[in-house]
């Protein structure tokens, strides 16, 4: 939750950070995977990001962010 709140205020290094740390704790949390993912893609880190969405679509292919993650793999080939 922390990581939503800093992302949804603009600060990007402290929401990757608190997304990081969920990621670690538990690699199946979805939605961790995908906002991390979006803080990967911000920071330009492609092939890094590329790899926590392609991890939120194999748990949530059909989650609320499925097709927003959709788009940005799709964008990056």
């Amino acid at each position: 939750n922390a990581g939503v709140i800093f992302w949804n205020q603009g600060k990007i290094p402290e929401a990757k950070e608190q997304f990081s740390k969920a990621v670690q704790a538990n690699p199946t949390m979805a939605e961790a995977q995908y906002y991390y993912g979006m803080c990967l893609v911000n920071e330009g880190k492609v092939a890094e990001a590329k790899t926590a969405l392609e991890t939120y679509l194999k748990l949530a292919p059909t989650g609320p962010n499925a097709a927003t993650a959709k788009s940005i793999l799709d964008s990056m080939k």
